[in-house]
Formats: C-alpha cells, sequence, structure tokens
C-alpha cells in the first residue's frame, strides 16, 4: 500500500513535472501547481524536452495501458554519440517515390498498433506487418491520395529521419519510447480540425480504441493517466533507493489523484495540456536513454532542486529530426509565439 511518504511525493509530482517543456502555451498563474509549463515549444522545432533521475523504473506502457520491462536499465550510451551540440539544421526531405513514402507510413502505424498483453514490442524494420493484409491495403490506398493531395510536403517528410530512425530502435528500450511518441503525435494529428475524415479514421483504427478516464470536453484519456503515473513511480523510486510504489493499488491511487487535479484544472486550456502530457513523457524517456551517466546525474539532482530543470538545453539530433518534420511540427510548437509571449510577461507580474 501507498504511505504517507508516498502520497507526499505523488502529490510533489505534479510540481516536478513543470520541470518538463510542454509543447502549449498555458495559464503561468497555474502552469506549475498542474505539471506543466507555461511556455510553448516553439520559436523553433527543437525538441527541448528536459528531466531525469536514476537508472531504474521508468515502465514500459503499451498500447492498452499496461506495463512491462523497465526503460533505461541499460548501459548509458555515449554523449558524444547522442547528444548534438552544433546547430540544428533544417533536414532535407529526399525526392522520393510516393511508394517509399507511403511504406514508411505503414511502417510508422504497424508500429504504433495495439500490442498484446504480454506488452511484446513489434520487430523491425517492417512493423506494417503488425497491420492485417486488408489494413495494409485500404491504409496505402488512403495514404496514396493524402500524398497527392499534400502540399506543404507533411507526409513525404517521413522520408528525411525513418531509415536512421529504424536504426536507432534497433535498441527496444528507444523502439518503445518512440513508439509512445508517435502514438501521441497521432492523437494530436487525429485531434487537429484541418486534417481530413479519411486520414482521422486510418490513424483511429491504427492506435485502437481511444479509452476515456474521464469525460470532457476536453476529456481526460487513460493515457495521460498513466503517463503522469509512471512519472511518479520514477521520481519515487529514485528518493527512495531500493524502494518502489510501482503496484497496482498505488497506481490506482494515483489514477484518482490525476482525475481529481483534471477536474479542479482551471481551464479547458489547463485540462488539454494535462491530456496531452504522454508526448512530453514519451520525449523525457528518449532523452534519458541517450544521456549517459554524468548527464543522467546531473538531471536527477536538477529534478528533485526547487529550480528544477529550467535552463537546460539537452540536445538530441535524433529526437530533433522527427519533431521538427511538417507532419508533427505545428503540433509540438502549439501556440504562436505572440502567445508564449503574453504567458511570459504575465508571469512576470508580482
Amino acid at each position: 500500500m501507498c504511505t504517507r511518504s508516498c502520497i507526499k511525493v505523488l502529490k510533489k509530482a505534479f510540481v516536478a513535472l513543470s520541470a518538463l517543456s510542454l509543447s502549449f502555451a498555458i495559464s503561468a498563474a497555474h502552469a506549475s501547481e498542474w505539471g506543466y509549463d507555461d511556455q510553448a515549444v516553439g520559436q523553433s522545432a527543437k525538441a527541448e524536452s528536459l528531466g531525469d533521475s536514476k537508472d531504474a523504473s521508468i515502465k514500459k506502457v503499451n498500447a492498452s495501458g499496461k506495463r512491462n520491462a523497465k526503460v533505461g536499465s541499460g548501459k548509458a550510451k555515449s554523449s558524444a554519440a547522442t547528444l548534438t551540440q552544433s546547430k540544428k539544421s533544417k533536414p532535407d526531405v529526399p525526392a522520393v517515390s510516393t511508394n517509399m513514402t507511403v511504406d514508411n507510413w505503414l511502417n510508422l502505424l504497424g508500429l504504433v498498433a495495439p500490442i498484446p498483453d504480454s506488452g511484446q514490442l513489434p520487430e523491425g524494420p517492417r512493423y506494417l506487418n503488425q497491420l492485417t493484409e486488408d489494413q495494409r491495403e485500404r491504409f496505402g490506398n488512403t495514404l496514396k491520395n493524402l500524398i497527392a493531395q499534400d502540399k506543404r510536403g507533411e507526409f513525404a517528410s517521413i522520408n528525411a529521419y525513418w531509415k536512421r530512425l529504424n536504426e536507432r530502435m534497433k535498441d527496444v528500450d528507444q523502439r518503445g519510447n518512440y513508439r509512445l511518441l508517435f502514438r501521441a503525435l497521432l492523437s494530436m494529428r487525429a485531434d487537429a480540425a484541418d486534417v481530413s475524415d479519411a486520414e482521422k479514421e486510418m490513424i483511429f483504427e491504427a492506435l485502437g480504441p481511444k479509452r476515456i478516464a474521464e469525460p470532457g470536453p476536453p476529456p481526460l484519456t487513460e493515457d495521460a493517466i498513466h503517463a503522469y503515473t509512471d512519472m511518479a513511480c520514477f521520481l519515487y523510486d529514485y528518493s527512495h533507493p531500493g524502494k518502489t510504489v510501482d503496484a497496482d493499488d498505488n497506481r490506482e491511487l494515483y489514477g484518482l489523484m490525476v482525475r481529481d487535479k483534471f477536474k479542479k484544472a482551471p481551464s479547458d486550456k489547463d485540462r488539454v495540456a494535462m491530456n496531452n502530457f504522454p508526448l512530453n513523457w514519451a520525449k523525457f524517456r528518449i532523452l534519458y536513454q541517450d544521456a549517459d551517466e554524468e548527464k543522467r546525474k546531473v538531471m536527477a539532482e536538477r529534478i528533485a532542486s526547487p529550480e528544477g530543470l529550467k535552463g537546460m538545453n539537452n540536445r538530441n539530433e535524433m529526437l530533433e529530426s522527427v519533431l521538427s518534420a511538417p507532419s508533427w511540427k505545428r503540433f509540438v510548437i502549439g501556440k504562436s509565439i505572440a502567445e508564449t509571449g503574453q504567458n511570459k510577461k504575465a508571469n512576470t507580474v508580482e
């Protein structure tokens, strides 16, 4: 059962979570309390995702919300190989055939498809084998039509990073992390007003049923609750070496706390930000997995401090390449720069 110290840490998790740089401009007066930042990630398309802790206890969460093997328990990657300090240049989209673009998107949709209760991740690089033959045919036809009508190059932009990402996803931990990232991004894309009904239908079918924890609008999803709960367990395990609160009864208790926080959020904008936390949790996991031991230690110390992780710029070329692609960029940026400026100004008022 969850002790008083456990509940105390879980409550503080909302504040600690504000150290993560989120992708939406929200009320500066409530950002820290509700576990998200008041800044939009956004003057550029860079993935400015912060935060980590000890080399333990981040759990994989599959499409049904169940968790399995730990993430981040393997040997840390070299920072020289994974964290880039050089200036990020805009990726060029290779001139490729429609068939290659369709094939890459089918592999992405196969990657995010629901997985068994065992939590077994799909094997690459042909993730499209997770789809049925009928789905591959129908999705393929839909994608061809979407690509033909795509004037912004959103669909073709996958070709700039998919081959390199396939290599990165040979690491099973990062495969699970990027799977969560794309599930979050696709959910946001499917909710966009300017996305066609045909694309929405394809995305919803690929992702599987959306499980709603609290009705909206906007609704709170089970995916959001699992992301918050995973983060809370991670923080507790770091603060209490050798102990864990990662048990079903504790997760159920924390789920109730998240629901209560959601209901009491001051605005729909705040509730939307809470519901989109899975994106930031996935970014957190990717950065953590790629950080070296020294960087992890610094992150762990900073996240437990009053200043949090604000001001730390963790660069990750692969993650930035994905998030800066036109298909995802506008969702990562969130609100306009003008609105971001207003929030910053509001945050300076005493």
